[in-house]
């Protein structure tokens, strides 16, 4: 049987993703290739930041409408001049939690791209979990037989790069016997980390917690 390489579906992978399949036999091979994160991928880290902008100003944003509140008070400001002093401090507000959005969105776009950068090929039997990856995070090949395998999850937490840097990006986890946790496709999209997940779990018969 020849070997066929295909898209993974759009009904279970976001749109954009470049994970490739390819079957023989037994074997389910699983190419996720180093490049840059797709426009959607990109959208949801703004959206995220955008929110996490938004809460972490709170603080910030009540301690300014407390002053600009005793401000008005003090002097007796009303009529026209409250109403331009209140779309100013609108303006005040929204520039705040845009600036820190916007600074939280650089910070996960970096991880993101970093994460991207790590090219990794899994091949997957009944029997082995073979896996090459190479990139910021880890060169290193794996040869796993289905007794040491355990079971694989999805996690995020952090995961230090080449430079030692920790980034908080989700990934795949392999569980073997002994305790011992490998993480593998950094900084990929959850519904990819769950179609890759459960490939292994089916091919190998063990347990899956996505």
């Amino acid at each position: 049987m020849s070997v066929q390489p295909v898209l993974l579906s759009y009904d279970d992978l976001p749109p954009g993703s470049d994970i490739r399949r390819e079957y023989h036999g037994e074997l389910v091979k699983i190419t996720v290739p180093a490049g840059e994160p797709p426009a959607a991928a990109k959208r949801v880290i703004a959206q995220a930041a955008l929110v996490s902008g938004a809460i972490s100003s709170w603080a910030f944003l009540l301690l300014a409408l407390i002053v600009f509140g005793y401000f008005v008070r003090m002097n007796r400001i009303a009529g026209g001049p409250l109403n331009w002093a209140i779309a100013f401090f609108a303006i005040f507000c929204t520039a705040i939690v845009a600036l820190v959005s916007w600074v939280r969105y650089g910070m996960k776009l970096e991880d993101l791209q970093a994460g991207r950068r790590q090219a990794t090929v899994i091949a997957v039997t009944p029997r082995r979990l073979v896996v090459e990856t190479s990139g910021p995070f880890d060169v290193a090949s794996y040869d796993i037989p289905e007794e040491q395998l355990v079971g694989v999850s999805i996690g995020r937490a952090g995961v230090r790069d080449a430079d030692g840097r920790l980034r908080k990006l989700d990934r795949l986890v392999i569980q073997l016997a002994g305790g011992r946790r490998i993480p593998l496709l950094p900084g990929r999209d959850r519904t990819e980390l769950r179609w890759v997940a459960r490939a292994i779990g089916r091919a190998m018969g063990v347990s899956v917690d996505v």
